[in-house]
């Protein structure tokens, strides 16, 4: 667990301070983080399951790099302890990354990608 949470401690520092380590390039970075964590406590009244880990969680960052007509991003996921009904999204790694280019009216694509049409 403690592993864990150096790890986040590490990765929120690099996000934190991307911009003053490619501040000399041309382009410019965005992106954002999101960590949920849940506390477990068995309870027979509602049915509450004993979990072995008391804290779980699920984890993302996204990064986009873009410069011009060119843009490039990644999604960064872990799910280390995940939260209960995530079971089967247990490890961490990339799990989006795509380039595109545009140029007048011609967008071109390639890689992978996740986007929600509609609300």
């Amino acid at each position: 667990m403690k592993k864990t949470v150096i790890k986040y401690f590490i990765f929120t520092f690099i996000l934190s301070f991307s911009n003053i380590i490619f501040a000399q390039n041309s382009g410019e970075i965005h992106g954002n983080f999101q960590i949920d964590a849940q506390v477990y406590n068995a309870d027979s009244i509602i049915g509450a399951k004993e979990v072995p880990e008391k804290l779980l969680s699920n984890a993302f960052a996204n990064l986009i790099y873009n410069n011009d007509n060119f843009t490039a991003g990644v999604r960064y996921e872990a799910y280390l302890n995940p939260m209960l009904t995530f079971e089967n999204y247990e490890g961490q790694g990339i799990s989006y990354r795509f380039a595109s280019y545009q140029l007048e009216k011609l967008n071109v694509t390639v890689g992978n990608y996740y986007e929600q049409f509609g609300s």
